[in-house]
């Protein structure tokens, strides 16, 4: 299921049909132009243009990304600036950067090579013993948290290590451009935003035309004036449901995030 279609479907289902017309579909078509449906106008103007812009903003998909031979600009002795290729991203743009850790080669290698384990083998007592060897080790594991985006995938590494080795970028990617990235379950919640967004346009498109047309025309608008008086509050219910409930929908829906967050809070070996 599409959850830009469903939304606005719900849409449809929940704002009367005539108001959604009178302020979605053009008032003039020009010469050669197909009429346009109610429903793409919606997608195009509110849905695209604001939600999937503020869902970016507020949630995304926690990615590892490897920057191993990928060029670098250096900016000073210990700060670089690697543009990440979008072929690295899923296609994909970089919301947000969290942290930078170099592994060597031995270690890559070893790595590559657990991933040819059966998951029987691995079993809480292997698991324990290889946290308690890494803990063990001369040399941890080297990071940076000073990482920085200064462009469109392009981020700006602070205090790099002069390890040698391959780094891993943790970092946040925007979600699918039809946000098919969270779970069916999950539809509902972006409805429910999606709706609020329409309620807070409507208002803010027609609120003074309507009082305008009252005072200059002498005549009452009726009901379509009372929905959008009543869709006073919108923006407010958007924004709140926006920054709580979405923001915490699209965490859970991030595996990534969400899983690493569970390891964390129970003690298990990330």
């Amino acid at each position: 299921m599409n959850p830009i279609t469903k939304a606005a479907s719900e849409i449809m289902f929940t704002i009367p049909r005539e108001i959604l017309a009178e302020v979605f579909q053009p008032k003039n078509y020009r010469f050669r132009d197909n009429p346009v449906a109610t429903e793409e106008q919606i997608i195009n103007t509110v849905i695209r243009s604001r939600v999937l812009v503020d869902c970016n903003m507020v949630g995304g998909n926690e990615a590892l990304i490897s920057i191993d031979g990928l060029p670098s600009q250096e900016v000073d002795r210990f700060s670089s600036v690697y543009q990440i290729p979008k072929d690295r991203t899923q296609g994909r743009t970089i919301n947000s950067v969290l942290s930078l850790s170099f592994i060597s080669t031995a270690a890559a290698k070893q790595f590559s090579q657990n991933l040819m384990f059966k998951p029987c083998s691995i079993t809480p007592e292997l698991i324990g013993g290889q946290a308690a060897m890494n803990a063990m080790t001369p040399q941890p594991v080297p990071s940076s948290a000073k990482v920085e985006l200064v462009g469109e995938n392009m981020v700006l590494i602070r205090e790099l290590s002069m390890l040698s080795g391959i780094g891993i970028l943790r970092c946040i990617l925007d979600n699918d451009e039809n946000l098919t990235n969270i779970q069916q379950r999950s539809i509902v919640y972006f409805c429910r935003l999606c709706v609020l967004a329409v309620k807070s346009y409507i208002y803010n498109q027609y609120s003074i035309t309507l009082d305008k047309g009252r005072v200059i025309g002498g005549f009452e608008i009726g009901k379509f004036r009372e929905f959008v008086e009543s869709w006073s509050d919108a923006e407010q219910q958007y924004q709140e449901y926006l920054s709580t409930t979405w923001a915490k929908v699209a965490y859970i829906n991030d595996r990534e995030s969400h899983e690493r967050l569970i390891r964390m809070m129970v003690g298990g070996y990330r």
